[in-house]
């Protein structure tokens, strides 16, 4: 809450109050009386809407920067996540339920950020400020890295976060989060905007 990081990702939300906070943000903008536009609707992305704003008008991107590269040609890291290495590097087994009953164990690589955060050249300690780094080409900021995104299909979010290894700030690797961790310091959303 503190004005330092009002440049920052909301995080520690729930897809529940991503939905109401799209569903307030809609009634809120068409009570306006100056309003652009009479009939808007914010809500999250689908899958798919997250992933052609993330390519940024490119074809086959793997980030959304274009290229295969973490870092640009100066050294210097495309956005805010944890290099992964043998050190501290290892897996993560979450269990989860399926609507038919059905128990699924997800397998998920992840970095213990103990002795890496905040050693990166991206002078991040956790989050990064929302435009710490450049934008893609349709000027989206942080569709890579920084906080996981959670889209309209509940329990998947998109882009990795400032705690995941570069595997999944690739444009179409999703993650998956069960329903007991509803909030997480490494998730937030990203709102849509349809108007006409």
């Amino acid at each position: 809450r503190h004005p330092a990081y009002s440049n920052y990702p909301l995080l520690c939300v729930s897809y529940g109050q991503a939905e109401n906070f799209c569903a307030w943000l809609t009634k809120a903008y068409s009570a306006m009386p100056d309003a652009k536009y009479k009939n808007v609707n914010f809500d999250l992305p689908t899958k798919d809407q997250w992933m052609s704003a993330a390519r940024g008008g490119q074809t086959y991107p793997v980030f959304p920067w274009g290229g295969y590269t973490m870092m640009d040609k100066a050294g210097k890291w495309r956005a805010n996540f944890v290099p992964m290495d043998d050190g501290s590097a290892h897996r993560e087994y979450f269990p989860r339920i399926t609507p038919r009953g059905d128990t699924i164990i997800d397998r998920y690589y992840v970095c213990d950020p103990g002795d890496i955060t905040g050693s990166l050249n991206d002078d991040a300690d956790f989050t990064a400020p929302a435009n710490a780094f450049a934008p893609n080409d349709y000027g989206l900021y942080n569709m890579a890295g920084n906080a996981e995104e959670m889209v309209k299909e509940k329990g998947i979010s998109k882009g990795g976060s400032w705690r995941d290894p570069g595997y999944y700030l690739r444009i179409k690797t999703e993650e998956n989060y069960p329903d007991s961790i509803p909030a997480s310091t490494e998730r937030g959303f990203r709102i849509r905007m349809t108007a006409n």
